[in-house]
């Protein structure tokens, strides 16, 4: 029974929940007789037209719910979404006496991934809360955006989530996970900490017992893969990957590129040494590992390695997470700032290295965006290379 309220072209079912930020109907499309969810904002905070605006910039926005439609009324913007066949994280929380760590993290991460996204286009939620989180029938969670106008206080949206998952801690939490909540840091490092604190698990939906869901959740499958698992797993090994490795190459990830050939000339002499160009090493460097990435060739990354290395462990591991799971990263790519020989002799050299990492995506198959990386700043790091076979390789990395 719905309150007297209708909408062209649709028909209000009931509603699946209420709060003072989210006032979230289940509906149905009454030319196709679909399923859907309709999200009603009072026009006088929310015109019709600058929730346009702000759903086409959160258009690439990962795990934010995007709009199908939206419709005005005399008193209303609608937003019409798919329905949360999942249900909604407050739902949940009604029928959960214990959420696992794991599930926090399943929970917590794809949605400071959001929050990163949108503020890096200036947008703020404002209303971070257990209503604001619904689910697919994978267990996925998606942020309800208001829709409303820009905001500047994007931290009030990260100590949001954070005071949200600390309420869904109980005893059985580990201190790790405990730490990770309490640090006042931003949506992207919120991320890395929940990742670095337990393994992500499988969100367990459940209908209420004795009475009727209004969204009904199915049962889970024992021992089903949830989709989000393996992206958050890619996430992980690509985080180890970016932080041990070195620069990326500037090539777009879509394509293989072009490699130049890396100097195989007979080994410098002490005298010659002194004017390679240590940069343009690297960056030839680079643009190999870049096609091993854009390709998924692990033969290409065993060759700019010394074997055995530390750096080529953590390439191949991300790599491997990546390959596995049918994911990619787009745009990924250090950017080389500058690098200059801290010694150097016939057989190896030692590097310092600065670099950039600008944003990017872990996409699927499909190139559909399935997680967000915000960029960072500059870093240092201290390089070492080896001339092996006429080549040079790198030997090790390590921040400075």
């Amino acid at each position: 029974m719905t309150d007297g309220w209708e909408l062209d072209g649709y028909i209000v079912v009931a509603p699946i929940t209420q709060s003072a930020g989210v006032d979230l109907w289940r509906g149905r499309d009454r030319s196709t007789g679909g399923a859907v969810s309709l999200r009603r904002l009072p026009t006088s905070a929310y015109p019709g037209a600058a929730v346009r605006r702000v759903f086409a910039r959160l258009s690439a926005v990962p795990f934010v719910v995007q709009a199908r439609a939206i419709v005005e009324t005399a008193d209303a913007t609608v937003i019409v979404h798919d329905l949360p066949t999942g249900g909604t994280l407050s739902g949940l929380l009604d029928l959960r006496t214990h959420v696992s760590d794991g599930e926090v993290v399943t929970i917590g991460v794809p949605l400071c991934n959001a929050l990163a996204a949108a503020h890096e286009r200036g947008l703020v939620h404002g209303h971070v809360d257990a209503h604001a989180v619904v689910f697919d029938a994978d267990g996925c969670p998606g942020l309800l955006w208001p829709g409303g106008a820009d905001r500047d206080d994007r931290v009030d949206d990260t100590r949001s989530l954070r005071a949200l998952l600390t309420s869904m801690l109980d005893e059985h939490s580990t201190a790790a996970l405990r730490n990770a909540l309490a640090a006042d840091s931003d949506a992207n490092q919120l991320a890395y900490e929940l990742l670095r604190s337990a393994p992500a698990t499988p969100v367990r939906l459940r209908r209420p017992r004795g009475r009727q869901a209004v969204v009904r959740a199915p049962r889970p499958v024992r021992h089903a893969r949830r989709r989000l698992l393996p992206v958050l797993a890619a996430v992980v090994a690509l985080i180890g990957a970016v932080a041990g490795g070195v620069s990326w190459a500037r090539t777009s990830p879509d394509r293989a590129p072009t490699i130049p050939a890396i100097a195989s000339s007979p080994p410098p002499t002490v005298a010659t040494v002194a004017t390679v160009d240590w940069r343009t090493v690297m960056q030839q460097l680079d643009t190999r590992r870049d096609r091993a990435f854009a390709t998924g060739d692990a033969d290409e990354l065993r060759l700019l390695y010394v074997e055995s290395s530390t750096p080529l462990a953590v390439d191949e591991a991300a790599l491997g997470s990546l390959t596995r799971r049918d994911l990619r990263a787009r745009g990924l790519r250090l950017t080389i700032v500058s690098v200059t020989a801290v010694k150097a002799d016939a057989s190896s050299a030692l590097l310092h290295v600065v670099d950039q990492l600008p944003a990017y995506d872990i996409v699927d198959a499909r190139g559909r965006v399935a997680a967000h990386h915000p960029a960072r700043g500059l870093r240092s790091w201290r390089v070492e290379l080896k001339r092996i076979g006429g080549a040079w390789r790198i030997a090790t990395v390590r921040s400075v």
